[in-house]
């Protein structure tokens, strides 16, 4: 009976374990046909397509008229391009910009679980897909959180292309945020395989984020506008990123640093009307 009773028990942890590994739900995207769903309502024109450089496959989303000005979207971790649905669902938004988000390498559905953890060549895989959308205007470019510094470092090496950057909530201090314990044991060889890649890259990317930001190359490039907005309350990605940035940004045309008190990280998450509300204050429709 005994030895029974511990079959069942490793029989459920077995079957809990493969459950919550292949769980789509931590994968954190949506397919095109999901996508394509969700965009139905706002009957306006829009593209999912792929953007192949070198070996890697980069999705990306057009909503709206061509001719207007672009919004280019870049998501943090875990998470994909699917996570800006209540800006690119939301018409008085895509009646201004043509928005653009884009997934990451490793995330959503460019090359899924192959995550480019060096930043510098996540740029560099996601950059010419950005040039190739910018070659004829000039952009409006979003980075959230760890897509804060791609955005950051796009600015820097494409100065010319963008009227205005906005940082929300993004990781751009060396060693300023929270590291969870369960990110170490999780991206070790063979345990790493007891998780969804969807947990498993951003614990990648995480564990090498203070050498990677200290890699952050040319700040004084940024001339544009820039709007740094970040939570008071953030404890993931503590505040004072939001100052360092502003410290380092010498050469930008203006800078607005918006504190949203009382509020923490995942705010498109928790309170997208808040946040859409200081989008459409902020954000500048007309390039």
């Amino acid at each position: 009976m005994w030895f029974r009773k511990r079959y069942l028990v490793l029989l459920s942890v077995i079957i809990g374990w493969a459950s919550c590994r292949n769980c789509s739900q931590l994968e954190f995207r949506k397919s095109d046909a999901q996508i394509a769903q969700s965009l139905k309502a706002i009957h306006q024109p829009f593209s999912i397509a792929y953007f192949k450089e070198q070996s890697t496959n980069i999705r990306f989303l057009k909503v709206g008229k061509d001719g207007l000005p672009k919004l280019i979207l870049i998501h943090g971790s875990p998470s994909s391009l699917s996570s800006w649905q209540p800006i690119y669902t939301d018409t008085a938004f895509v009646n201004k910009f043509q928005i653009i988000a884009i997934d990451r390498p490793g995330y959503g559905y460019s090359d899924f679980g192959s995550v480019i953890i060096n930043l510098q060549k996540q740029v560099n895989t996601i950059q010419p897909l950005i040039d190739s959308l910018t070659s004829n205007s000039k952009a409006i470019l979003v980075g959230s959180s760890y897509g804060g510094p791609v955005a950051a470092q796009l600015a820097m090496n494409l100065p010319n292309r963008f009227d205005q950057l906005i940082l929300l909530s993004a990781a751009l201090k060396p060693g300023s945020e929270k590291t969870y314990w369960v990110s170490y044991p999780m991206v070790l060889p063979w345990l790493s395989l007891l998780f969804s890649p969807g947990l498993v890259m951003p614990s990648a990317e995480k564990l090498v984020h203070r050498q990677q930001l200290e890699q952050l190359q040319n700040w004084n490039n940024i001339k544009s506008d820039v709007v740094i907005i970040h939570g008071n309350k953030d404890e993931l990605i503590y505040y004072d990123n939001a100052l360092y940035a502003k410290s380092k940004l010498l050469n930008a045309h203006s800078i607005k640093l918006i504190t949203m008190s009382g509020k923490g990280h995942a705010i498109l998450l928790s309170s997208p009307n808040y946040l859409k509300k200081i989008f459409h204050q902020f954000l500048k429709p007309q390039l």
